[in-house]
């Protein structure tokens, strides 16, 4: 682990309650970062004794207005190859489950009515997964639509 992200999983923690075994390690060996942490510590603690904090009543409108011009996004964007993987296998168990030692047994186990709710189930499956990956993909199926319809006016 390096420093900068062993520093950052410690600024991480919930009021430094528990620090993650990793970067305890890193602190052992790393004097930097040991006396980083324990000088921040120290700043954690003495803000604790000076609670609670009075904050200016026009402090949150300047925050609210601050965030509503950040451009920082917290989504994390699911690759395209990820949610196809995803779906190969979904598709390919839908495929190769009728050859598989479990569904032999349990045919055996509840009699051969099992078969077609198996099938319904997994084609909903396939539905649901191919319906969230349209609905997180609308941009991008729009623009890839619009591209299409240039191509075919020309």
């Amino acid at each position: 682990m390096n420093c900068d992200k062993a520093m950052r999983r410690y600024l991480e923690t919930d009021n430094r309650a528990y620090v993650a075994l990793a970067v305890k390690f890193h602190a052992l060996r790393c004097a930097r970062c040991r006396a980083e942490i324990a000088r921040l510590d120290r700043e954690f603690r003495a803000l604790l004794r000076q609670a609670p904090f009075d904050a200016p009543p026009d402090l949150a409108d300047a925050v609210m207005h601050a965030a509503r011009r950040s451009r920082i996004e917290n989504a994390t964007n699911v690759g395209t190859g990820k949610w196809v993987a995803v779906g190969g296998a979904i598709l390919s168990s839908i495929v190769l489950v009728p050859f598989s030692d479990s569904l032999i047994w349990l045919k055996d186990h509840f009699g051969g009515h099992f078969e077609v709710p198996f099938s319904i189930m997994l084609g909903v499956a396939i539905s649901v997964y191919a319906a969230l990956y349209i609905g997180t993909h609308l941009e991008q199926i729009k623009a890839l639509q619009d591209a299409i319809t240039r191509k075919l006016r020309i």
